[in-house]
């Protein structure tokens, strides 16, 4: 939080700017993930609204492909990789 403040203006107008709000999901969207992601990537990039960004989505067909993505991401200092099945409806909770 202090990144964002400074002692003199109170905040970093800069410091905010920089921040984006990502979106991988439309939960109040009815049908199953691979639709909800069709209709997420119409919507979204909005010009009007340059920090609401869509979260680049890849399939991994292979258990390789899916460590050589967790891999570069974990290098890339990411916490790891969010797993979908195209076929699920959205469920409130944890799972």
């Amino acid at each position: 939080v202090k990144k964002y403040l400074t002692a003199n203006s109170g905040f970093d107008d800069a410091a905010w700017r920089a921040m984006r709000f990502m979106v991988f999901d439309l939960p109040a969207e009815p049908g199953d993930f691979d639709h909800r992601l069709q209709v997420l990537q119409r919507l979204l990039p909005i010009k009007a609204i340059p920090w609401l960004e869509p979260v680049r989505q890849e399939r991994a067909t292979t258990a390789d492909a899916f460590r050589r993505q967790l891999d570069a991401t974990v290098r890339a200092g990411g916490e790891g990789l969010m797993l979908h099945r195209g076929s699920s409806l959205y469920g409130a909770g944890r799972s």
